[in-house]
């Protein structure tokens, strides 16, 4: 059985805390909260843990969780809004995260080109299209999570996808280890 067969939480489960509920909801969107958090540059461990603050918040949250849009907007929002917190302490090395897989040597090398420009992006760029393009979210949704105005959120989009652009025409050289 895939992970996305399994039926949605209902909102009113998550709301009461129900174990059986976010269960659900930690095996259906752990994953994508996990690959969410590497795509912003945060190293693996810090993900991990940080994935795992995130359904401890909801839980502790789920109160607040007001149906207004779907349960993997909520956990992301959660999820930024934890790294944003973090960062103000001091931000940690960014990293480029590429799993390992039956990629060919080509893809490989785009795969981490895209990366690192994804990282030459300011964070509230690329929260914006991580979240819209890679999570899939609606615009309305990505603004909720990230609490900003829709307009905000189309112009970061917008200015993310100019810069992105920018940077994969120009073939920017990625960083050599030394």
């Amino acid at each position: 059985m895939d992970i996305q067969d399994l039926p949605e939480p209902d909102d009113d489960a998550i709301r009461r805390g129900d174990p059986d509920a976010f269960t659900a909801l930690y095996i259906r969107y752990a994953p994508r909260v996990l690959g969410y958090l590497l795509r912003l540059g945060v190293a693996r461990q810090d993900a991990e843990d940080l994935t795992q603050e995130t359904f401890l918040a909801a839980l502790r949250g789920s109160g607040r969780f007001g149906g207004r849009s779907r349960p993997l907007a909520w956990l992301l929002g959660i999820a930024v809004r934890r790294w944003r917190d973090g960062n103000r302490r001091g931000p940690a090395p960014k990293q480029v995260s590429v799993e390992p897989g039956p990629d060919t040597a080509k893809q490989a090398l785009r795969k981490v080109t895209l990366e690192h420009s994804l990282l030459q992006l300011d964070e509230p760029l690329r929260e914006a299209l991580l979240l819209v393009v890679v999570q899939g979210l609606s615009y309305a949704e990505a603004a909720g999570a990230l609490a900003i105005p829709l307009g905000t959120l189309k112009w970061r989009l917008h200015e993310a996808t100019r810069r992105m652009r920018r940077l994969l025409s120009e073939g920017e050289e990625l960083p050599h280890e030394p």
